[in-house]
C-alpha cells in the first residue's frame, strides 16, 4: 500500500442519515475511490452493502480493456462504474456482529480476525 491513498467510510449512528440522500453521498465517494484506486475502508455501512453487490463480487464487466461493474441504489443505477486495478476495499465487521449478517454477505470476503492486542 505504498504510496496509496487509503480511504475509511464509517457508518453513521445518526437517525437522520439514514435517508437516500446520505447514501447517494456515500456511493458517490465510494465510485470516486473504485475510479482513483484507493484503498477503501468501510465499516458500519449495511445500508450500502446491498448496493455494492457486484463490486464486492468482483463481477465486472469488461469494456474497452477497462473494469466496470453496476452499483444500484433505489431508482438510481450507474450500470458502468470503473474499477481501477489497484482498487482494494476492506469491510471491518466486529465479531459480535457476525451472526446478525447474511452468510451470503460474509462468503464474498477473505476473513481474517483482528484483535486489539495484536
Amino acid at each position: 500500500m505504498k504510496n496509496r491513498r487509503v480511504v475509511s467510510m464509517f457508518g453513521s449512528s445518526f437517525p437522520e442519515d439514514w435517508g437516500e440522500h446520505y447514501s447517494y453521498r456515500i456511493l458517490n465517494d465510494i465510485m470516486v475511490c473504485m475510479e482513483e484506486g484507493h484503498v477503501l475502508i468501510l465499516k458500519d455501512l449495511d445500508t450500502i452493502y446491498g448496493s455494492l453487490y457486484d463490486m464486492l463480487n468482483q463481477n465486472y464487466t469488461v469494456v474497452n480493456g477497462k473494469n466496470n461493474c453496476r452499483i444500484a441504489l433505489g431508482a438510481y443505477s450507474n450500470p458502468m462504474c470503473y474499477v481501477h486495478p489497484n482498487f482494494r476495499c476492506i469491510v471491518l465487521v466486529d465479531a459480535q456482529h457476525l451472526s446478525k449478517l447474511d452468510p451470503p454477505f460474509l462468503n464474498r470476503f477473505e476473513k481474517q480476525q483482528l484483535y486489539y492486542e495484536d
